[in-house]
């Protein structure tokens, strides 16, 4: 044999070698597919987690800006790919649609913080799910028209001040703003106003001022011309957490683990929320036109829940004689929530 032959393998060891090979290849296929499934599985990505059946969901909503959210978040298909079909339930006011959860036409109410807690301790049963909207510099505000004569707290010692009848927010802020401002909120004339009536009430001098939340605070500025007399989120309603998602603890008790894909896949859509794509959205839902919308001061969009954030509503709401006792938000929660 010279220096470079190759010694020739006898044709069955050739084919045994080749068999090898062949199972050794495919089982290493084998584990990298199982590797990456179990990575996809375990990624937190929702699009890959086991999420059971299909739900549905209705959910009673108003007009607000707090639902801005939410809103995007279907129109994205973020509920979709959780496995839950959510469906809109409008309501012309906060009561209306806590009114739709009371007689079971929606599964889930939007409410400002205010009304979820007193009708809590009135002792409706309710979980709070998930927090829909909380407040930045100017996203609420008490406004006044020019040469009114009150352009500062101060200037009026008994104001007379309308208030949005769609929402149950603004005494609370009314009376604390106006607190830390040297204002006995005692003596506050509050004047209940359609939405529609409040530009009327301003302008005729019924009232001295309005709370106003966005968009409307930013309608009736462009409209009006009207001015700030305080920003709605100083003092001690710096953050504050408007509004938040409630079930019946019926409900809860039945569908607990499709409300848990609720929270998860609202939080997600609060995450991907921006104050441009609100913006854009508003006048979809919200009496507001594209030129106005594009000027609103947008608030934030929680993506988790904050006990101590929502504490803060009930612990204001029993200061100013709104709630009798101490109301422990804690307890009104999901157990997933509270460890």
């Amino acid at each position: 044999m010279g220096d470079y032959d190759v010694p020739v393998q006898p044709a069955k060891e050739r084919d045994v070698r080749r068999i090898r090979n062949t199972a050794a290849l495919t089982l290493a296929a084998l584990v990298t597919t199982v590797s990456i499934s179990a990575c996809d599985l375990f990624s937190g990505d929702p699009s890959n987690e086991v999420l059971g059946p299909r739900e549905s969901l209705r959910i009673a909503v108003t007009s607000a800006i707090d639902t801005a959210g939410l809103r995007i978040g279907v129109k994205d298909g973020v509920f979709d790919r959780a496995g839950l079909d959510i469906e809109l339930v409008e309501q012309p006011t906060e009561q209306a649609a806590m009114g739709a959860l009371d007689s079971g036409d929606a599964d889930l109410a939007f409410g400002s913080n205010t009304t979820l807690l007193r009708a809590a301790q009135d002792g409706a049963e309710l979980e709070l799910e998930a927090e829909a909207y909380q407040a930045r510099p100017y996203t609420a505000a008490i406004v006044s028209m020019p040469g009114s004569g009150y352009d500062e707290p101060q200037d009026k010692p008994q104001p007379r001040i309308a208030v949005d009848t769609s929402t149950d927010n603004a005494r609370l802020s009314v009376n604390s703003l106006l607190s830390v401002n040297g204002v006995d909120p005692a003596g506050v004339d509050f004047v209940p106003r359609d939405r529609g009536d409040i530009a009327e009430a301003l302008t005729s001098g019924a009232v001295d001022g309005a709370w106003l939340a966005e968009p409307y605070l930013t309608s009736i500025q462009q409209e009006l011309g009207a001015t700030v007399v305080l920003d709605g989120s100083s003092g001690a309603m710096q953050d504050y957490p408007f509004s938040s998602y409630a079930t019946n603890q019926s409900f809860a008790n039945k569908k607990g683990a499709v409300l848990q894909r609720f929270r998860q896949a609202l939080g997600e859509a609060h995450s991907a929320t921006t104050p441009t794509r609100v913006q854009q959205e508003l006048p979809t839902f919200a009496e507001v036109d594209p030129a106005t919308a594009a000027l609103v001061t947008v608030g934030e969009y929680p993506a988790q829940f904050n006990q101590v954030r929502v504490q803060r509503v009930a612990d204001l709401m029993m200061q100013y004689d709104q709630l009798p006792d101490r109301l422990d938000v804690y307890e009104l929660t999901p157990a997933p929530l509270r460890s």
